[in-house]
């Protein structure tokens, strides 16, 4: 592992034994002894050559290399996002994003499964290889098949170095499709929990109606006290969402009622500001 250690420069230390770490090699940067954050104060070790860029803010950047130094080394994965956050995506109908993996190490990096936890979303590749210093983009699709929020994990498999497999956070909310026929109506009343949650300051409520109904659909703090009327008319069957914007209103747990012909429900969401 190599450190750089402020005013005594790097230090490498061998750690291939946990019970047995000792220091393998150092080079001093910054040479006056110091009680601050002098030197040396970033380290890259990456390069296929064994060469290693030492940063030091007082005496400048150090290109040094070590006799022994392992070439070869070990694959190292980078993401540019952990997260991929879909739009609203209509029944039927998808949106793809794009998500870049890297490889920071000296070896290559061999990506052996790539797979989501929910089948709404896929990717477009699933095994791969990164070449030291490269990079490979991957094609995330969601393709929601009912209205209401999705959420699940990308789950990516490979040789890296310290991680064999890290997982993307995946979310989206699946809204209603265009032009609904008579027989894909809905077949009862249902509200959705909110999407996302917790939310800041907006979120989505979707609701089913299977016949013409007086709807309702209103907001309560915890004290029981109406904050907002979302939805205050007849409407046909169908599906339909509703945006609820919380600006204005305090960080805390509200609840929303739901209410359409004899039906009526109450969810709890939370809003994080």
């Amino acid at each position: 592992v190599y450190v750089s250690h402020y005013a005594d420069g790097l230090r490498i230390y061998d750690i291939s034994n946990p019970n047995d770490i000792f220091e393998a090699g150092y080079y001093d940067t910054y040479g006056p002894p110091s009680s601050s954050y002098d030197g040396a104060w970033g380290a890259y070790p990456f390069f296929a050559s064994g060469k290693v860029l030492i940063s030091d803010q007082e005496t400048g950047l150090y290109v040094v290399y070590f006799e022994g130094a392992v070439q070869g080394g070990n694959a190292l994965l980078a993401l540019d996002n952990d997260t991929l956050a879909f739009d609203t995506v209509r029944v039927e109908q998808q949106e793809t994003l794009m998500l870049t993996l890297f490889n920071n190490g000296t070896a290559a990096l061999d990506v052996s499964n790539l797979s989501a936890t929910d089948p709404a979303f896929t990717v477009d590749i699933s095994t791969f290889s990164i070449p030291s210093g490269g990079s490979q983009m991957v094609q995330v699709t969601f393709s929601p098949t009912v209205v209401g929020p999705y959420s699940g994990y990308l789950n990516i498999a490979s040789n890296a170095a310290g991680a064999d497999t890290v997982s993307v956070y995946l979310e989206g909310y699946g809204g209603p499709a265009v032009g609904i026929e008579p027989g894909q109506l809905p077949q009862g009343f249902a509200v959705s929990q909110n999407y996302p949650n917790p939310f800041n300051p907006t979120t989505v409520i979707g609701y089913q109606l299977s016949a013409v109904s007086d709807v309702e659909l209103s907001v309560y703090d915890l004290q029981g006290k109406k904050v907002r009327t979302l939805v205050a008319e007849r409407q046909a069957a169908g599906s339909y969402q509703v945006t609820f914007n919380a600006a204005g209103l305090s960080s805390g747990t509200y609840f929303y009622h739901f209410r359409a012909g004899g039906f009526h429900k109450v969810q709890k969401m939370m809003l994080l500001k």
